[in-house]
């Protein structure tokens, strides 16, 4: 009877139990100064990879072959068509393409500064304020060259007004990009939740 008890006890399968495991906190970690603390969450990210600072100059290697390789499909297209402000604009990106390789890597660089130094903060206004000289200077351009295929001229004089004010267009997107520079802080503690 008493062997029945004890089987009865073990289970059904015939398995002793097993005794309940104590449950204990975890130790707390106590950092060293050389260890990753609070005041190392609150540093510039370390890469670990060593190509990782190359990343922004390939991106733009890769977005400038990309536009060459679309100003190459236009004139193909344009050898059909046979238009002007296609062939002048293909003309145009052509013989500045050292600057649109400029501004990529400019784009590129900021947006990798921007996440890997948090002080940086402090120049993206700046760096939004170039950043829209530079899409003005091509739709002045843009403008100009389909003004001279617009009979009358109307857009002309509106590239020949973006021309003149370029820095005016810098020096009010950079007054826009610091009063807007705390509610950014916001969007982004938004964003994350």
């Amino acid at each position: 009877m008493v062997f029945m008890a004890r089987k009865q006890k073990q289970g059904k399968l015939g398995m002793k139990r097993k005794p309940a495991r104590k449950r204990t906190q975890p130790e707390p970690r106590f950092e060293s100064c050389c260890s990753q603390g609070a005041e190392s969450r609150n540093a510039p990210m370390q890469d670990e990879s060593v190509f990782a600072f190359l990343k922004p100059l390939i991106e733009s290697i890769i977005a400038l072959f990309w536009l060459v390789l679309i100003i190459v499909v236009v004139n193909f297209v344009n050898s059909y068509l046979r238009a002007v402000f296609l062939s002048a604009l293909a003309e145009f990106v052509m013989e500045n393409l050292q600057w649109f390789f400029a501004a990529f890597l400019f784009m590129r660089y900021s947006r990798y500064f921007s996440r890997k130094m948090p002080f940086y903060q402090v120049a993206e206004p700046v760096v939004g304020g170039f950043t829209w000289v530079f899409f003005a200077w091509v739709a002045a351009w843009m403008l100009k060259l389909a003004g001279n295929e617009v009979a009358g001229g109307i857009l002309l004089p509106v590239s020949d007004f973006i021309f003149a004010n370029l820095l005016a267009v810098f020096v009010l997107a950079t007054i826009l990009g610091y009063a807007f520079l705390p509610f950014g802080k916001i969007f982004q503690r938004i964003c994350r939740i």
